[in-house]
């Protein structure tokens, strides 16, 4: 017995030790990744959230022949976050399309080139901006009536790109159209933009 102690014994041991130090680093892979886990919730909690809305979900369509003819869409980027958003880039607009070309919009947005920006949004600020209406600010009565109709659309989609305070690059899209529900072409009482568009138009990361 003693012999065959002699004998296996170190191997024994070795092999225990072996697998001690195995414990050890699963032990530790497994502890660093629950602290990896807890920082990134900490820093998701934390971070900036920047959203894009409408000022006006609900706009009066406005004539060419009215005092003030322009149709506009006016913008809000709000920082609904615990901590500051830094915003690099914005792009917006606010398009009249025919049916066909509200059905068929490609899956990713061209926003046309993105203005750079350097503006500083603390938790609960926001920044406001007017986008006039392409091709023309300008709809006549029979224009009016087709979006009414919906025969043709009003689409307004943007795109913001901004930096939080741990240094990670964050992007938010939105898509939305005016919408005009069948059942209220007298009153309008259900008429508001709403969100629509390719999955590329409606997305936060």
């Amino acid at each position: 017995m003693s012999d065959y102690l002699f004998q296996w014994g170190p191997w024994v041991f070795s092999g225990l030790l072996v697998v001690v130090g195995i414990f050890q680093a699963w032990w530790l892979m497994l502890t660093w990744k629950a602290i990896q886990k807890q920082v990134t919730a900490q820093r998701t909690a934390e971070r900036a959230w920047a959203i894009i809305s409408p000022e006006d979900w609900r706009p009066n369509l406005i004539i060419e022949q009215s005092d003030n003819p322009r149709n506009i869409f006016q913008v809000s980027v709000k920082n609904v976050g615990r901590t500051p958003a830094y915003l690099t880039k914005v792009a917006n607009r606010y398009i009249k399309l025919d049916k066909s070309q509200f059905e068929n919009l490609s899956k990713e947005p061209d926003y046309g080139p993105m203005e750079s920006e350097n503006v500083i949004l603390v938790p609960g600020d926001s920044l406001r901006a007017t986008v006039p209406l392409e091709p023309s600010p300008m709809l006549t009565r029979q224009e009016i009536e087709s979006i009414h109709t919906a025969d043709s659309f009003l689409y307004f989609y943007g795109c913001i790109e901004y930096r939080d305070a741990f240094g990670e690059d964050h992007e938010t899209r939105i898509g939305l159209v005016y919408h005009f529900p069948r059942a209220d072409l007298m009153t309008y009482e259900r008429r508001m933009f709403q969100r629509s568009g390719p999955p590329a138009y409606n997305r936060a990361t």
